[in-house]
């Protein structure tokens, strides 16, 4: 199956954008909330000089990045999103919804491996998602994936991080049944978390929930409408602006519950969590796997054009310079506590 580049830019005003204002809803709320009201509270705070104020304001500010493309940056996640949506919808319209046989769901992996220090990260993202890669392609499924990261805190008071992944996941019925795989596959995902290795929500699943609550879910519909890509799309790419807690079980010690909340999130953690996503672009974090080749080629064509294209404003910062940067910024602030990070995320896949 080729693929097909659109003359015309698939999101100029009027192509797909009705269908996507749930998730460009759920997308700007979170990206608000961490750049406006934590984030930027933060920088503000900060002792830096006039030229290195001005080289983390292009790291996180700009609203026309080049080279290199961080997704702590407001613009290049809003312009993720935009981008990955529609050519998601653009594929789904053209190669899938005109087939009854195909199926849908929505994956969650998250393992021990994705934890680590939030003040020195060390965190090998290529290795994550090479196994995400093998246990979606062992259930049997197509998918477009994303690496995600939040804060961890647990009831002590340690602060950590936490990486998982998210996936658009589709198989053809009657060939896979992904959800029958996945209990064989819960091994390779162990987590001290309370959390499953491997979570699935299958269409099924979202209209069952969808009746008994009242309320949308983070899954397909019945139908997989472009809104619910949209939004889908949102979800695996939302900043990140909330907290996952670990509660532990009074009568169960060694058993703990995750809950998300925004309780002690601070704007230092913000800033910690702007420093490890500097490092991650989004061709770094949205992976595919099978049929997923093809929208994610077509939204990373779109991004780099509209990359080169800013190219002219000169409002760039090349990777090499993060860990410089950063250093700066840790050793003229040394109450954040910046240790050194040790991410590893290209690998040079799509």
């Amino acid at each position: 199956m080729g693929i097909t580049y659109h003359d015309e830019d698939i999101t100029t005003p009027g192509y797909y954008q009705a269908a996507r204002k749930r998730g460009k809803n759920l997308l700007q709320r979170s990206v608000a909330d961490f750049h406006e009201n934590k984030l930027n509270a933060a920088i503000s705070r900060l002792v830096l000089s006039n030229f290195k104020r001005r080289t983390l304001d292009q790291v996180l500010n700009t609203k026309y990045p080049s080279g290199h493309l961080p997704m702590s940056n407001k613009a290049v996640r809003l312009m993720t999103w935009d981008y990955l949506s529609a050519s998601l919808i653009s594929h789904f319209n053209e190669h899938h919804k005109p087939v009854a046989k195909i199926s849908f769901g929505f994956l969650t992996l998250c393992w021990d491996e994705g934890i680590t220090a939030i003040t020195s990260p060390d965190l090998d993202i290529v290795k994550m998602k090479h196994k995400a890669r093998r246990a979606i392609r062992d259930l049997g499924a197509h998918g477009i994936a994303a690496i995600d990261i939040h804060p961890l805190r647990h009831a002590k008071g340690g602060r950590q991080i936490l990486a998982h992944v998210h996936s658009i996941i589709w198989w053809e019925k009657g060939k896979s049944n992904p959800k029958r795989a996945a209990k064989s596959l819960q091994r390779r995902f162990p987590n001290s978390f309370g959390a499953k290795g491997i979570k699935i929500t299958t269409r099924k699943q979202a209209v069952a929930k969808r009746i008994a609550k009242g309320a949308m879910v983070h899954a397909p519909s019945a139908n997989m409408t472009d809104d619910d890509l949209a939004f889908l799309a949102a979800y695996m790419l939302k900043a990140p602006n909330m907290v996952k807690r670990l509660v532990c079980d009074p009568g169960c010690p060694e058993k703990s519950t995750m809950k998300t909340t925004a309780d002690g999130y601070s704007d230092v953690v913000a800033l910690h969590m702007a420093r490890i996503w500097s490092y991650v672009t989004p061709y770094d974090a949205i992976f595919a796997i099978g049929d997923g080749k093809h929208p994610r080629a077509q939204f990373a064509f779109y991004l780099r054009r509209w990359a080169k294209n800013n190219f002219q404003r000169q409002q760039f910062v090349e990777a090499a310079e993060l860990d410089d940067m950063w250093n700066y910024v840790g050793k003229r602030n040394s109450k954040l506590q910046l240790g050194a990070a040790n991410i590893t995320a290209k690998d040079g896949l799509s």
